[in-house]
């Protein structure tokens, strides 16, 4: 298994963070801020093949934010099942 990480680097009073990473789901998006915020994002490094970089980014594109983990009830869990075998069952018969 290849060991992917990320690393978020920010002193305070900085108006940006440094952030190294080699997964692609986060590579993909600072990439694609990079597209939309030409002058704002600043790539540090990119190795050959773009399976990592090091990006500055402005504070304010950055946010993070924990999921909140919803605590469901038996008929609540049941219900979502059947819907999705309500769902399901309806494509089938679409097709």
């Amino acid at each position: 298994m290849e060991l992917r990480e990320t690393n978020w680097d920010h002193f305070e009073g900085d108006t940006f963070a440094l952030i190294s990473s080699s997964e692609r789901r986060i590579v993909s998006k600072i990439m694609k801020w990079k597209e939309k915020y030409p002058d704002d994002i600043r790539i540090r490094a990119i190795n050959d093949e773009g399976a990592s970089v090091l990006a500055e980014i402005p504070l304010d594109l950055v946010n993070i934010a924990f999921k909140k983990k919803q605590k469901r009830s038996e008929k609540q869990i049941r219900a979502s099942r059947e819907n999705i075998q309500k769902w399901h069952q309806k494509q089938s018969e679409n097709r």
